[in-house]
């Protein structure tokens, strides 16, 4: 998507600032890579995203198509921005897809990750949304749902969790919670087996009693019980 004669990112959250942002912190002493927090006036919710260029135009903030529907605001709303600190390397990350497709896709492991190429850093709460370049071009949402940085090395180390943290030149553990559309599916009768049993159906089947009467020829009616269930055939 092009606006103001530039090219758009449409993937990842990765923005475009304007150079005068460069031009402020350029002689700070700025982590690399460098993230930045978006704050929507009216929103209580903030963003944090990394930045592909510094091309935007003055007082502009360009961002991915997906990215700006989340944050529910239009093109002349306003926002601030500022620079995050240092964020710790992402470790291991727990995800939930919205959809089922997205868990059936052939290897979507590695479709994740080399789609999170495209992320500068993750928060959890957050929605991020990913994209095929070929065939089904639905996009899939997936929640970030845990997100933990590593301290220490080999049995000494230790998963530490965290809000935030940077995903770029990070070794991920990815853990995939049921995808939200999941459905348990009903059990298989096999042969021999029926939704009701034969034994609840003779328990819901009351015993026959035949009581005395008077016959028409006025002599004694003889009575009986039913023995057996056969007796009703």
């Amino acid at each position: 998507m092009d606006h103001w004669g530039i090219h758009t990112p449409e993937k990842g959250n990765k923005v475009l600032l304007p150079s005068e942002v460069l031009a402020t912190v350029i002689n700070w002493s700025v982590p690399l890579p460098m993230t930045f927090r978006i704050q929507p006036h009216l929103r209580n919710k903030e963003f944090l995203v990394g930045v592909d260029e510094f091309t935007a135009p003055s007082e502009h903030i360009v961002v991915p198509k997906w990215l700006f529907d989340q944050m529910d605001i239009k093109e002349t709303h306003i926002a601030e921005i500022s620079l995050v600190p240092a964020l710790p390397k992402c470790a291991k990350l727990q995800l939930q897809a919205h959809e089922m497709r997205f868990m059936e896709m052939q290897d979507f492991r590695g479709f994740l990750e080399i789609n999170l190429r495209d992320f500068v850093v993750l928060t959890k709460g957050d929605t991020i949304q990913l994209k095929k370049q070929y065939g089904d071009k639905r996009p899939y949402n997936v929640d970030i749902k845990e997100l933990w940085y590593a301290v220490g090395q080999g049995q000494s180390k230790k998963f530490i969790p965290t809000k935030s943290c940077c995903t770029l030149g990070c070794e991920l553990n990815l853990d995939f919670l049921t995808a939200l559309d999941y459905e348990e599916p009903e059990p298989e009768l096999t042969k021999g087996q029926s939704k009701v049993s034969s034994s609840q159906k003779l328990e819901d089947r009351s015993e026959a009693w035949f009581g005395g009467g008077i016959r028409v020829d006025g002599k004694e009616a003889k009575y009986s019980k039913l023995k057996n269930d056969e007796d009703w055939n």
